[in-house]
């Protein structure tokens, strides 16, 4: 970070909330347009794996600092902020369906189930069912990862490892992790390494990997070097946008081909995003942070808006885009109307609301436990 950001303490991480808001951006894209920028969804999708890995990890890197992590309130955090929104979605949408008569509201049941209980990735295997909340599997991933992580970085605190051995095995971790995603495509399906956590998990690992590392090697603020990262970072976010627009129109891939040639590198391309577009005016701009503020209801809300069917007839055209717009004021409305206010019922705590964290801390506080661990 830079010297400026670190001395004026908590505040927000402007260009994550940016990155945030363009991954949303282009889920929405890829919806709204179906093939004609089909390979955006799966990049937006790649983006938000490595966002959480990282600040997960930022987190609890912070809570380890001070002696130990703790889970009550870890879990407390993490469902305050993603569960009442979902439940929010499965409750009105059967009523939404029901206004417009949609005949999709008789089979609407056992998709919400399966979305509020975190499992849509994998029951798509093994159940079959229609649902508009198809998009919820990505949300089922990330829970997952939830469950597992903090307790995984808790036993690799515990043991005498010092900070390089443990960046050493998550990195480890990551790279057989992600050569299983490609393994997977092979002898179980493309749609598995699409979809599930156990071929996902190397994405979010490259998050909590750069965490560690930073935490062990601190920040670069000199000055002298700025130039150079902001022509790295632009460069990084323009491959972002142009690729997967690239293999969407040059490449006749089959269906979840292009999340299997792009995952990888767009991954890495959300690094160099995090550390160097800091000073990236497309990332920083108040409007695309915005997005960013409301992208998980966004995320939530604009999949059964653009998959209403009135009367039994689907959206087409220009329709499509108009029900995907909708869904920015309905993702504002629950932003501003309820989930910010069940946050404010969390108890005072280190870690960020959203993208905000203590940059005084993170300066300080991690560069000091690097010397105890």
């Amino acid at each position: 970070m830079s010297l400026e950001q670190r001395q004026q303490g908590s505040r927000r991480i402007r260009h994550l909330d940016g990155l945030r808001g363009m991954a949303v951006l282009m889920v929405l894209a890829c919806h709204a347009s179906g093939t004609l920028a089909g390979e955006l969804g799966g990049t937006g999708v790649t983006v938000f794996f490595v966002l959480s890995g990282y600040l997960i990890t930022t987190l609890l890197i912070r809570d380890l600092s001070r002696g130990s992590i703790d889970f009550r309130q870890f879990y407390l955090r993490r469902t305050l902020r993603l569960v009442p929104a979902l439940l929010l979605v499965v409750a009105l949408v059967p009523f939404l369906y029901w206004v417009v008569d949609d005949p999709a509201l008789t089979g609407v049941s056992t998709g919400l189930l399966v979305a509020v209980t975190y499992c849509m990735n994998y029951a798509v295997f093994f159940m079959d069912f229609d649902t508009v909340l198809y998009q919820t599997w990505s949300l089922a991933v990330e829970e997952q990862f939830y469950l597992v992580w903090p307790v995984a970085l808790m036993g690799l605190a515990s043991r005498q490892r010092s900070p390089l051995a443990r960046e050493r095995i998550v990195l480890l971790a990551t790279v057989v992790a992600l050569a299983w995603r490609l393994l997977a495509a092979f002898i179980i399906s493309p749609k598995w390494a699409h979809d599930t956590f156990d071929s996902n998990a190397g994405l979010l690992l490259l998050g909590c990997w750069l965490a560690l590392r930073l935490n062990r090697t601190g920040y670069d603020i000199r000055a002298s070097h700025r130039g150079a990262r902001n022509t790295i970072a632009w460069i990084a976010l323009a491959v972002m946008i142009v690729a997967p627009l690239a293999v969407t129109h040059l490449f006749d891939l089959p269906p979840y081909g292009g999340s299997f040639i792009l995952a990888v590198p767009i991954a890495l391309l959300s690094l160099v995003l995090i550390v160097y577009g800091q000073h990236i005016w497309v990332l920083t701009n108040p409007v695309l942070m915005w997005f960013g503020t409301i992208s998980y209801g966004l995320y939530l809300w604009h999949a059964p808006l653009l998959g209403l069917a009135p009367g039994g007839e689907g959206f087409v055209g220009w329709e499509r885009i108009a029900a995907t717009l909708a869904a920015v004021p309905v993702a504002a409305a629950s932003w501003y109307l309820y989930e910010r206010r069940i946050l404010s019922w969390r108890q005072p705590q280190h870690g960020p609301v959203g993208l905000e964290i203590d940059l005084r801390s993170e300066g300080q506080s991690l560069s000091e436990s690097r010397h105890r661990t």
